[in-house]
């Protein structure tokens, strides 16, 4: 996995950074591998990821992704009434879709 740290200036790195670390060994769990986690400055992510998408939209992606540092996620008050089941946490979702990840 990899961690974008600098979307613009310095984000909330420690949360981040554990959040981040806790799916890696969620979805190492369900693969039977330890994963590691790589920090990378915004410079480096949006480099690695022009090759996939055009400039401004990896730009617009790092920009996006920044409004949301050090805010908490905004769930709905009830998950199952509003889907009809339970929510089901990472480590169930990741051991779900392994073969993604091998």
């Amino acid at each position: 996995m990899i961690l974008v740290t600098e979307a613009t200036g310095k984000v909330g790195r420690h949360l981040v950074a554990e959040l981040v670390a806790a799916a890696a060994r969620a979805i190492g769990a369900a693969i039977g591998r330890e994963l590691r986690v790589e920090e990378l400055p915004a410079a480096v992510f949006r480099q690695a990821a022009t090759a996939f998408m055009p400039p401004a939209a990896v730009d617009d992606l790092l920009r996006y992704l920044a409004q949301y540092v050090g805010r908490p996620a905004e769930m709905a008050p009830d998950f199952a009434t509003l889907t009809g089941r339970r929510a089901m946490t990472f480590a169930e979702w990741a051991a779900g879709r392994a073969e993604a990840f091998r």
